[in-house]
This record gives structure tokens, C-alpha cells and sequence, in this order.
């Protein structure tokens, strides 16, 4: 994935090669093909925000936990983990 952008892996050896990459359309594609950087912009409900197939077993790249906290009006809190 990087090689093709040009970019080298900082830690050789430990690189994944990702295949049929798709994003859901709330991601900005621009700002990851800039810097590798996944911005968007929360739609409602549930989604699958990147989907991709891996060519070996290996444990998941991308876990995220989060804690919503609603408050009062549309306001509503999100603390995200990785």
C-alpha cells in the first residue's frame, strides 16, 4: 500500500499489504491520499467506515472502542480509542 504512494514502511519487515479498499462516503478520500490520515464526518446510525481484504491471517489492524455521552440539545460526546 505505501509503495505505491511513494512512501516506504518505517519498520521493515511489518508491513500489510491491504486489498479492495473501500471507505464509506462520509470519508474525506483527498485528505487520505494526501497523508494516510482517515477524516470524516459521523453519519447517523451504524456503518462500516473502511472494509478490506488482507492477503495472510494476522489480528485486526484497525480496533476502535467508543463511549457516547448524549447531552442536552444536539450536543453529544464521543471518546474515541484505538
Amino acid at each position: 500500500m505505501f509503495e505505491a504512494t511513494g512512501r516506504t514502511n518505517q519498520a521493515k519487515g511489518k508491513s500489510v499489504e491491504l486489498e479492495d479498499i473501500e471507505f464509506h462516503q462520509c470519508v474525506h478520500l483527498a485528505c487520505f491520499k494526501n497523508n494516510r490520515t482517515i477524516s470524516f464526518i459521523l453519519p447517523g446510525g451504524e456503518f462500516d467506515l473502511i472494509t478490506y481484504c488482507l492477503n495472510l491471517y494476522v489480528k485486526p489492524l484497525i480496533w476502535v472502542e467508543a463511549v457516547v455521552e448524549p447531552h442536552w440539545g444536539s450536543r453529544i460526546e464521543y471518546m474515541i480509542k484505538t
